[in-house]
């Protein structure tokens, strides 16, 4: 076994499946003979809530086509005309 390899089996602990057992001021689980780290303490509502902070859906941004005047995403070929940057770069069937 590796040195830095910190799953241990449980034959070497003397323990059995899904037993915690504390070593070295961390709490682990054992699972399927391999011991798994676990937070020490739960995070609180403040501490989730400031990390979903930016977790929010945005609408996505939109330019008006200089050639068409239709909405299209900034940096991409317009969907109706198929112009980008002043020139033709997609053939678009017209309806």
């Amino acid at each position: 076994m590796a040195i830095a390899d910190w799953r241990l089996p449980i034959k070497d602990l003397g323990l059995k499946n899904n037993q915690s057992a504390i070593g070295n001021r961390q709490l682990a689980i054992f699972i399927n003979g391999v011991i798994m780290p676990n937070p020490k303490r739960r995070h609180s509502k403040a501490r989730r809530d400031k990390r979903r902070a930016h977790d929010a859906l945005r609408a996505p941004q939109t330019n008006l086509c200089p050639n068409c005047r239709e909405p299209r995403m900034p940096h991409r070929v317009c969907p109706k005309c198929g112009f980008y940057n002043g020139r033709e770069v997609v053939q678009v069937e017209q309806s």
